[in-house]
């Protein structure tokens, strides 16, 4: 009996902690950010690393100045202008002698549009 009295009691106190016992001391977060400065500074970074670095930036860069030199209506016009059942061939036959699907998809999604409601 007196050790039910007591799981009782033990399982009261674990579902009712008393407020004084959630302030645990814990690390602050000019304590994490010293850490992690310390971490950081363990790590070698190597002139390879560097240059790997720079050329994506570089790439990134390139990739986004090109992507603002493209016109889109000039785009859709071209591509409204392309068969509808020659791009439905090229789909087909294309995939099978190893050309991307991705750009297949994008050609088509240009020429026939949300809907596919301009096939001819």
């Amino acid at each position: 009996m007196k050790g039910a009295t007591f799981s009782r009691h033990h399982a009261d106190a674990a579902s009712n902690p008393k407020p004084e016992e959630h302030r645990e001391p814990g690390i602050s977060l000019r304590q994490q950010a010293a850490a992690w400065w310390k971490r950081l500074r363990l790590v070698k970074i190597t002139l390879h690393q560097w240059r790997l670095a720079a050329f994506l930036v570089a790439a990134l860069l390139l990739v986004s100045w090109l992507y603002r030199q493209i016109d889109v209506a000039g785009l859709h016009d071209r591509a409204a202008h392309i068969s509808g059942p020659v791009v439905f061939i090229l789909m087909t036959v294309l995939p099978l002698l190893g050309f991307p699907v991705s750009v297949l998809h994008a050609v088509a999604g240009l020429r026939f549009g949300l809907a596919g409601d301009s096939f001819w």
